[in-house]
């Protein structure tokens, strides 16, 4: 995960018009790899303001966070603490709801959670904003309790989405919305060409994965689920 990536979103004019009309906003997620049986994907960036050609960039840095808020379908998982953090650590809950970062973590891919309050918590990562740099906005989330010390591998695999529905960033979602495509920056050599017609989602890049509408998100999206424990 060093340096940044590049999506390039190509959109023919005709697709543009009916798109603005219908008032579709363009959905992006990004994959993670976990063990942990609580986790799902949440809805990274929402974009609005998208032209005929567009250049996206991920940048390599990363939070981990806990919430207070429950994971639920549909609904936003709202930051409560963050800390930046990188894979190869692990994060310590303290008593009273605090984060640390310790030195090492059972593998060099993931971040790990340790929870050291009675307390069960929403834990997981967030990165940069596509549309706003500054901002950052989490993109999964898992359930945090004293017993388990999971871990979360964020990967550079991005999805992309249409859909002119109200949702916000950081929200849980259970099943796409419309057809959409799957796009791995790592296989496509960090930097990605995606095109949209009126015949849909194409790319000549490798790593490519068509996500049908309806399709469950979370075996997509949040990948490895085979049981709960830590991640590896």
């Amino acid at each position: 995960m060093m340096g940044n990536y590049t999506l390039n979103l190509n959109i023919d004019s005709s697709s543009l018009v009916t798109l603005k009309n219908a008032g579709a906003k363009l959905y992006l997620f990004r994959r993670s790899e976990s063990s942990n049986l609580t986790g799902v994907p949440l809805i990274f960036d929402i974009i609005a303001n998208y032209l005929e050609n567009n250049v996206y960039t991920l940048y390599p840095e990363i939070n981990a966070y806990i919430s207070n808020s429950p994971i639920s379908p549909n609904q936003k998982i709202r930051i409560g603490q963050q800390i930046p953090c990188q894979p190869g650590k692990t994060v310590n809950v303290s008593e009273y709801g605090t984060l640390n970062i310790l030195s090492s973590a059972p593998s060099p891919d993931a971040v790990y959670f340790q929870n050291n309050t009675g307390n069960s918590w929403t834990a997981g990562v967030s990165a940069t904003l596509f549309s706003d740099c500054s901002q950052f906005a989490n993109f999964n989330a898992l359930t945090l309790d004293n017993t388990q010390m999971p871990g979360i591998k964020p990967t550079n695999a991005i999805m992309l989405m249409w859909s002119s529905s109200t949702y916000s960033s950081g929200s849980s979602l259970a099943y796409a919305l419309s057809n959409s495509i799957l796009i791995d920056l790592d296989l496509a050599g960090g930097n990605g060409n995606v095109t949209y017609t009126s015949t849909g989602w194409s790319s000549q890049n490798s790593g490519i994965e068509y996500v049908p509408s309806g399709a469950p998100l979370g075996k997509i999206l949040f990948c490895k689920p085979a049981d709960n424990k830590p991640y590896l």
